[in-house]
């Protein structure tokens, strides 16, 4: 506690210090890019991008709602007090990881029915698509009533589905997993869509938006430590550079920053990481960090399925810390295994948009190219860091996909209308996949929709009851399903 009080006090600190330097510094004067008035918004267009945002979230909503009961998500059962809640929040931070996610889904809660689920989280996957476009759009692009937006958010929304196309389809139907991988990814893109220049006015200074970009950065950097590792650095980067170049910073943007800021001291501060760590080996029969340096090398090069068993954990495929830093980078093949295999749908897409953009417009590729190269690189930057800790489950490279199908999204929208029947065409392939993918499982998943019924009622009872055997599905299939996308919860999808 006094370790967290001493860190406390230095963050303040260096807040203090910053705020000062801020006001005291010479602000130019903002100069706002001015925004076309002859150019109106074709009302087809508005009917059709509101039709289709609507029909995504109507569909996502449906398959969520065909998804069964899962394991943690008893953990956000609403019927308790708020001095109950209250509880649960400081006992997540203090014991598990810490992230917003977690607080947030404590206090919204989940009924039986899962109704926030099924109501919320399709209205952040639908959103998701038009915070990226407001972060990779072309200067000219104004709003999202055309042809360009119709087609990316199309794009965008089924690719990123079959990208997460995990066994199990995790970070949609799982309530925990939502609130702590979808939410945040869309929020944080749209959170980076307010520092981009040309979207700037007169409201940028703004009592109102200071506030919201306040509390919209403690959120962001509370949530996602594989993103905050870099965006932190990067958003006090892109501070440092427009001091030295004087250029002007809108107060909301400073004050995002500072938001951002301490999320990030929130959520690296926790001692729920160190904590939920120490119980993630309590199955190993070695206990690894006893090892010398040279025992340590050899138990590290040998990959043999008794030495990965060794260092299974309980909530993690392969927990890493009880091994000397330097070593842990020889795991990374096991990692960039499972995080490709989530997302060769989009590695596949975005390579085939590069060679599209690699023979149209040479005089425009290189910067978009270097661009786009940048954002893969960060992609596997953020899903490569977890290597620090742990080799995670499949869910958790959600938001390494995310920035990844930024990368692509970034190509699509740049170079649509130099390609317009190439990326059409591409995006009904994608819609193809998408349905090819999913509906086969969801159909399953209806048919076997009245099996669960009865027994939501049962295993909340055994909770209530304190039983330990409640988060077990009995075994009621006359026909075990093929349960590709885990919608259906058996013992091989129940966590």
């Amino acid at each position: 506690m006094i370790a967290f009080f001493i860190k406390f006090c230095l963050l303040i600190t260096f807040l203090v210090v910053l705020i000062l330097h801020y006001h005291i510094r010479k602000q130019p004067l903002p100069s706002f890019t001015p925004k076309p008035t002859h150019l109106p918004i074709p009302k087809k267009w508005v009917i059709r991008v509101i039709l289709l945002c609507i029909s995504l979230y109507i569909l996502f909503a449906f398959i969520i709602s065909t998804s069964w009961f899962k394991a943690d998500e008893w953990a956000f059962i609403s019927d308790y007090t708020i001095k109950e809640r209250i509880h649960i929040i400081i006992n997540r931070w203090l014991q598990l990881n810490g992230r917003m996610g977690d607080m947030v889904g404590s206090i919204i809660g989940l009924s039986l029915n899962r109704w926030q689920h099924i109501l919320l989280t399709p209205f952040l996957v639908v959103s998701a698509p038009l915070a990226v476009f407001l972060l990779v759009k072309p200067k000219e692009e104004q709003h999202f009533f055309s042809s360009n937006a119709f087609f990316f958010i199309l794009f965008y929304i089924t690719i990123i589905a079959i990208s997460v196309n995990t066994t199990p389809w995790r970070n949609y139907y799982d309530f925990a997993a939502a609130i702590n991988y979808i939410w945040p990814c869309t929020i944080i893109c749209f959170f980076l869509s307010f520092f981009r220049a040309d979207l700037w006015n007169t409201n940028s200074d703004s009592k109102l938006r200071t506030v919201f970009l306040a509390l919209l950065g403690i959120y962001c950097g509370w949530s996602l430590e594989c993103i905050t590792l870099f965006l932190l650095p990067f958003s006090l980067l892109w501070l440092v550079v427009r001091y030295r170049k004087k250029l002007y910073v809108p107060r909301s943007c400073f004050a995002g920053i500072c938001g951002f800021i301490i999320g990030a001291f929130m959520l690296i501060s926790s001692p729920g990481l160190a904590a939920r760590g120490t119980r993630e080996l309590v199955r190993s029969t070695l206990d690894i960090s006893s090892l010398s340096f040279n025992e340590a090398l050899s138990f590290a090069l040998n990959h043999s399925p008794e030495n990965m068993a060794q260092i299974t954990g309980v909530t993690v495929d392969f927990y890493l810390k009880d091994l000397p830093l330097i070593l842990r980078p020889l795991y990374l093949p096991e990692l960039m295994e499972r995080f490709i295999s989530c997302c060769y749908p989009l590695l596949i897409c975005t390579a085939l948009l590069l060679i599209t953009v690699w023979f149209t417009a040479p005089a425009l590729r290189r910067k978009v190219m270097y661009t786009s190269f940048a954002i893969i690189l960060l992609s596997f930057l953020c899903a490569g860091s977890y290597i620090y800790g742990c080799i995670p489950r499949k869910m958790s490279y959600y938001p390494a996909i995310f920035i990844l199908s930024i990368a692509g999204s970034y190509l699509f929208i740049h170079f649509f209308n130099l390609n317009r029947k190439k990326f059409i065409a591409l995006t009904l392939a994608s819609c193809l996949c998408f349905c090819a993918t999913i509906i086969p499982s969801v159909v399953e998943a209806i048919e076997y929709k009245h099996y669960e019924r009865g027994l939501r009622e049962v295993m909340y009872k055994k909770m209530k009851n304190r039983e330990d055997d409640y988060l077990r599905h009995p075994k009621t299939f006359t026909t075990q399903p093929k349960n590709k996308l885990g919608l259906i919860s058996d013992e091989k999808h129940l966590w």
